[in-house]
């Protein structure tokens, strides 16, 4: 897979990895209260290309069977990393 830095140039049925890195909370409610970073990964299609906007759909994750609209750029997010 190669890691993506921005989306321009995807085509309609491209298969997206994003790999999410998010810190969970462990022993709420007691002293020992720590966070882990957890690490989720969702897969989705690219459905259909529009002037500023791909449709997607989420194929597998926590998200599957739900869509979203992913505004085109040339500089992708710190927070999750992208892979095609």
């Amino acid at each position: 897979m190669k890691e993506l830095t921005g989306n321009i140039g995807l085509k309609k049925g491209d298969i997206i990895t994003m790999i999410e890195v998010c810190p969970i909370s462990q022993g709420a409610g007691t002293p020992n209260l720590k966070f882990i970073d957890t690490t989720f990964e969702h897969k989705f299609l690219i459905k259909r290309i529009n002037a500023k906007t791909y449709t997607c759909l989420y194929i597998e994750g926590a998200y599957k069977g739900s869509g979203f609209g992913w505004i085109k750029t040339d500089k992708l997010g710190s927070k999750e990393k992208y892979y095609k």
